[in-house]
């Protein structure tokens, strides 16, 4: 199917890009838009590019990706913050071990428990030696 035949079919079915509807479209109702698909995001964690699908999806509406973030930035900064990978980080500190056998590490998976083979491991933590049984 060639370009001209999409660009056909596009008009004839009325669909539009983003760049269409943000020229036909008022400001205010494309703001409007915006904020109320926020208001669905309780935890503040959909970015601009998810909150774009998530328009086109519920509404219909296609907006440019530039026009949501920036709307997004105006109402509701802080939820930019807590995307942000660096406040995410884990803030490791230097371990100082007393002595061997003073602290050990366990971790497991439980999800092979049902079928009765559970997988542990432990660590010693000033040697970082696995413990056999």
């Amino acid at each position: 199917m060639s370009a001209s035949t999409v660009k056909r079919r596009r008009q004839e079915l009325g669909l539009k890009g983003p760049q269409s509807t943000k020229k036909s479209l008022n400001f205010a109702v494309g703001e409007q838009i915006v904020v109320d698909e926020m208001a669905n995001d309780l935890s503040k964690h959909t970015g601009s590019h998810m909150m774009q699908q998530r328009i086109a999806f519920h509404t219909g509406v296609q907006l440019t990706r530039d026009f949501v973030n920036d709307v997004m930035h105006n109402h509701d900064a802080e939820g930019f913050i807590l995307r942000n990978p660096t406040s995410k980080r884990v803030f490791r500190v230097k371990k100082f071990p007393v002595g061997i056998h003073h602290c050990w590490a366990a971790d497991g998976h439980d999800k092979l428990y049902k079928i009765g083979f559970p997988i542990w491991a432990i660590i010693e933590d000033a040697t970082s030696n696995w413990l056999d049984a």
